[in-house]
């Protein structure tokens, strides 16, 4: 299986607490090339991370920028994956498979468009939860995943829209806010 190498995808993260009483949610809209990201969360947060700079801002103020310094110890796919707060489908696969509990495959909904999944659920034995990741067969992306402690969830990312097509190269360029 191969993950694709651009696309555009909104997902939705919702962090529990108070036992899953309570909840916070928050979507994105995701743009990814193999040398560039953008994020536009629906607070108002974006940014947009190249080989060589790196941009964060809110809708009404002007952005922070600095270089990408050469040297993070992860190379620029680790991180793009990693400022998407979710683990990549290959972080999953590194996951001890001592620790799988079940796996299978299954017919997940993304906006309306069932696509088969490959699925593994991993208990991690320092924190007791359990980890359940949805990997798309066709795009090879992790496109949904639930942590639970107990039967109580603790963190949810859902993938609400995918495309897989690359996206317009204008997504990556930093518009400066005239003031």
């Amino acid at each position: 299986m191969e993950r694709t190498e651009a696309y555009t995808r909104t997902i939705r993260q919702t962090h529990y607490w108070s036992e899953g009483a309570s909840s916070a949610a928050r979507e994105a809209e995701i743009w990814i090339t193999p040398r560039a990201l953008r994020i536009a969360w629906d607070d108002g947060e974006n940014v947009i991370l190249t080989e060589t700079a790196y941009h964060i801002w809110f809708d009404d103020r002007p952005p922070h920028s600095r270089p990408v310094t050469a040297g993070l110890g992860l190379s620029l796919e680790q991180i793009l994956n990693e400022f998407q707060g979710i683990p990549s489908y290959e972080t999953v696969l590194e996951l001890d498979p001592n620790q799988i509990l079940e796996a299978g495959y299954v017919l997940k909904n993304i906006g309306g468009v069932y696509e088969y999944c490959v699925y593994f659920v991993f208990g991690d034995s320092a924190l007791g939860y359990v980890d359940r990741y949805y990997i798309s067969l066709n795009s090879g992306l992790l496109i949904a995943m639930l942590t639970l402690d107990g039967d109580i969830p603790v963190f949810r990312m859902e993938t609400l829209r995918l495309t897989l097509e690359p996206p317009a190269a204008d997504v990556f360029v930093l518009h400066v806010l005239d003031r």
